[in-house]
């Protein structure tokens, strides 16, 4: 049996980096040309972000997701075959959808504003056979896919099976009106807003999302907080984490699911949350280094040297009581 089934959205990300960029776009007037400095063409999206670092670590890995027949689903196809470990087998080629792509603009201060189609909803079919294949499974957002969702639960309810979710926005609905499919949920990783949204409790009371979630259900829950870190809980145990400090940051796209796929191969083969943190954040930080957010992603080979210059152990983690 294989080790990952990764399911979710595969893009083609545009980046525009120059100066001129800020937090909105305000200075900007309809009609007008504007020169930008540089520009950058990477594979992304949720899912393949997921699947290449587990590959990257030698897990044998499904990616399951949807791409056009045109230039942009080809691409991603090339990319997917030429990485070791990484099957193309369970890439959907429709001649129906445009490949789901994403224009991003990095400012001088590495802020950036996404600008995305996604092709996930309208032309995934979902290939349900396949999860037999895997022993453990991974979901990023599914653009509001319920079946998706429905028939993925039901799979682990049956198997056991080891289950991580990274829901998106669209997904909420689905999961909120069948709360008691998270019983089945190994990791659940949100960012504040998200997890805010989700609970319909204010970004300031951390305490209460946290209890809220972990109310919900017995794994681990995970609030990514950005620059300021994370936070955890399992059942009565909550934790405050920080980030690795120094990278010189580039981009900061893709730092999640970075974090999201360190987290889970760690804690899926150790279960242990503070080990979990440390790869998870490794992974983040190796991320925002390069332009891309899978371009630059933990190895072995870099893993190994964290040991050498401390890197490992400096990670600020701390048991939390309210």
């Amino acid at each position: 049996m294989k080790d990952f089934l990764c399911i979710g959205s595969t893009s083609v990300d545009l980046f525009l980096k120059d100066d001129k960029f800020e937090k909105d776009l305000s200075g900007f007037v309809m009609g007008n040309k504007y020169d930008v400095s540089d520009y950058f063409i990477r594979i992304g999206g949720s899912a393949y972000n997921t699947a290449s670092f587990f590959s990257g670590l030698g897990c044998k890995t499904g990616l399951m997701t949807c791409v056009s027949d045109k230039y942009y689903g080809k691409l991603i196809c090339s990319k997917v075959r030429k990485q070791k470990n990484l099957t193309a087998k369970l890439v959907e080629v429709n001649k129906h959808i445009k490949t789901s792509f994403s224009v991003i603009l990095l400012s001088k201060t590495n802020e950036r504003i996404i600008l995305k189609n996604s092709a996930f909803a309208r032309g995934f079919h979902f290939r349900e056979n396949a999860l037999k294949q895997y022993m453990a499974i991974c979901l990023s957002s599914l653009n509001g896919r319920g079946d998706v969702w429905e028939k993925v639960f039901r799979h682990v309810g049956k198997t056991n099976k080891f289950l991580s979710i990274n829901p998106g926005a669209k997904d909420f609905d689905f999961l909120k009106n069948n709360l008691e499919y998270l019983r089945l949920v190994d990791v659940f990783v949100l960012n504040i807003d998200e997890a805010s949204i989700f609970s319909g409790i204010s970004k300031k009371e951390v305490f209460k999302i946290l209890n809220y979630f972990s109310m919900l259900f017995d794994g681990v829950f995970i609030m990514t907080m950005g620059k300021k870190g994370s936070y955890v809980c399992c059942k009565d145990e909550k934790y405050m984490c920080g980030i690795y400090e120094g990278q010189d940051v580039k981009d900061m796209t893709g730092a999640g699911d970075a974090f999201y796929s360190g987290f889970v191969l760690a804690y899926y083969l150790y279960m242990d949350i503070e080990f979990a943190l440390r790869i998870g954040n490794m992974n983040a930080y190796e991320c925002v280094g390069e332009i891309g957010a899978s371009e630059s992603l933990l190895t072995f080979k870099k893993y190994l040297s964290s040991f050498w210059d401390d890197k490992f152990d400096k990670l600020k983690i701390e048991r939390i009581y309210e």
